[in-house]
């Protein structure tokens, strides 16, 4: 799957994944696995600041707006990009493709 196609809890579950190496998706949720800060307690980075922000901030990933050419949020972090009209799927879009690259598995 192409990350910069991927969003919602499939994009929860692979911050989750790129931050602690495990998490796991139950009934629409994402949970952090073992040896995470959200060991079954949901996890949304895409749609929650307070959840997405200490991640931007550790991992240094840069935001910037829309502008004219173009209408949607681009983050960066390293090589790694992500756009979306939401500023959070853009960060995590981002962290994710920093993490494993431009494709992660189906799983």
């Amino acid at each position: 799957m192409k990350v910069s196609e991927i969003d919602g809890p499939l994009l929860d579950y692979w911050a989750a994944k790129a931050e602690w190496g495990d998490a796991k998706i139950v009934d629409g949720d994402v949970l952090g696995g073992a040896g995470s800060d959200w060991v079954g307690r949901p996890f949304s980075p895409t749609t929650l600041w307070a959840q997405a922000g200490p991640l931007i901030e550790k991992e240094r990933i840069k935001l910037l707006p829309p502008e004219a050419d173009r209408l949607v949020w681009l983050a960066e972090v390293g090589q790694a990009q992500g756009l979306d009209a939401s500023p959070l799927v853009a960060a995590m879009r981002a962290f994710v493709a920093a993490k494993f690259g431009e494709e992660v598995p189906a799983e």
